[in-house]
């Protein structure tokens, strides 16, 4: 009989964690094997689980593969700062050092228990490297001018180990920067994400770095300031380092019978991207027929009910930041009603588009 949840367990303390229920009555019946059903399944960097479950199916004899976040990637850290020209250059690895208790500031790189998802080596667990992570697409840089909490994201730089000719799992890339244009006579902390090519980023920051500028640009101060800065000790968890929503989408409308969509019960829905659309995921779309969806008094697990898709920003393979979508599960009277909301890296979720007080969307005319 197939377990009814999936979990997850710390090879060093032991200590286990339900990821999902998957809710799956499958004992065999199910027309072949057991030994031949799917099994749990890790992603090369372990931050998914694709598991199978019979719950969205009306006979347990047949079943499906889901995907459930076990954590999110975990940021590099940051080792030091210098002067390039104008630019301050950013400095990170994924290696972990050893302190002493009261060090703050961190010492010298080495590869023998890394910030990364292996920490023994490979493929000989003792003499060599750990694989270098695999799921990595970029690194995001933070910045915040004053010691508050309030960051701001700054631009994102490209991980190389798994591009172009370098064989994917190797440390060919050990060490990446970034330039960031800090005024003179000013103070900046800086801290670091990593981004997966599946849209996961890491929900806490990396270490937090400071640098110092003198009226000459030269750097006079810099490094972790005190022990609040240093590199999070569950770097796979969810922190609320960054809340601010993003811009809701604009120009949202939906037709009904309109072409493509012609049959009864087919709406097309459209809206376009917002002017900044950096940090934009993917959108949600909610639905309902004969009124708005949900209103402002409405609570967020009520409005999820609602919600019947979400789109990919990266679908907008034309970059001109419009999107469409076929509804095909309607009212056939024309009734149904939407609301496009934007969602960014971090999971928040922008306000509707459009006014709430009347409709959240714009009424294309049906073509009598």
């Amino acid at each position: 009989m197939l377990t009814d949840r999936i979990m997850t367990q710390n090879y060093l303390t032991g200590a286990q964690k339900v990821l999902v229920y998957d809710y799956s009555q499958s004992n065999g019946t199910i027309g072949v094997p057991y030994e031949a059903t799917p099994r749990p399944l890790q992603s090369p960097d372990g931050t998914k689980v694709m598991f199978n479950s019979t719950f969205l199916q009306a006979t347990d004899k047949a079943i499906d593969l889901y995907y459930v976040v076990a954590y999110y990637p975990n940021p590099p850290q940051i080792k030091g700062a210098a002067k390039n020209g104008n630019n301050v250059t950013l400095i990170w690895d994924f290696n972990q050092v050893i302190k002493e208790p009261n060090q703050i500031t961190e010492g010298a790189p080495n590869f023998t228990d890394p910030r990364t998802y292996a920490k023994r080596g490979w493929p000989h667990e003792i003499n060599d490297k750990p694989p270098s992570p695999r799921e990595i697409d970029k690194f995001r840089v933070w910045v915040t001018e004053k010691d508050d909490g309030k960051w701001a994201p700054l631009g994102t730089t490209t991980y190389n180990n798994c591009r172009g000719d370098n064989e994917c799992g190797m440390w060919t890339e050990t060490e990446w920067s970034y330039d960031a244009d800090q005024p003179v006579g000013s103070t900046r902390y800086y801290a670091l994400t990593s981004l997966e090519y599946s849209g996961l980023e890491s929900r806490s920051l990396s270490n937090v770095w400071m640098v110092t500028l003198d009226a000459e640009g030269n750097i006079t101060k810099q490094g972790q300031k005190h022990k609040l800065h240093r590199y999070p000790e569950k770097p796979g968890v969810k922190s609320d380092f960054y809340t601010v929503p993003p811009q809701p989408p604009v120009s949202a409308e939906y037709a009904y019978k309109e072409a493509p969509a012609t049959a009864d019960g087919q709406y097309v829905v459209r809206w376009n991207a917002p002017e900044d659309r950096s940090m934009i995921r993917y959108y949600n779309i909610y639905a309902k027929d004969g009124s708005l969806p949900f209103t402002k008094e409405t609570p967020k697990a009520d409005r999820q009910k609602r919600r019947i898709a979400s789109i990919p920003a990266s679908s907008d393979y034309s970059g001109t930041g419009t999107f469409s979508y076929i509804d095909w599960l309607g009212a056939t009277n024309g009734s149904t009603m939407y609301i496009v909301t934007a969602v960014d890296y971090q999971g928040n979720e922008s306000q509707p588009t459009g006014a709430m007080k009347r409709t959240t969307v714009k009424r294309v005319p049906v073509p009598q």
